[in-house]
This record gives structure tokens, sequence and C-alpha cells, in this order.
């Protein structure tokens, strides 16, 4: 969780690149089968982009 103003934050950091991933999305954290939580995405940003 990321300290802020209004609701709290998560940050999420794939290891391989993931293609697609935009603002109105969900992600879903899984242990196995089940599943710790879900967030709504607001924003996606490319480590991969940054480092041009």
């Amino acid at each position: 969780m990321l300290p802020g103003e209004g609701a709290p934050q998560l940050l999420v950091t794939l290891t391989d690149p993931l293609r697609g991933v935009a603002p109105g999305q969900t992600v879903v954290l899984y242990q196995g089968s089940r599943v710790l939580g879900q967030a709504t995405i607001d924003a996606a940003r490319s480590l991969q982009r940054a480092e041009l």
C-alpha cells in the first residue's frame, strides 16, 4: 500500500512485460486458486519505455 490522500493505493510491478494493461481494467491477486484481493487499475506505465 502506498501512503497518500483518499483511498489506499497498491503498486503492482510485473516481472515480465504484459501488453494491453489499461486504466479501468481490474487486477486480481491470487495465491494458488485463492483470491486475495482485487483493484481497479487507474494508471499503467511502461518501464521499458521509461528507460529509452
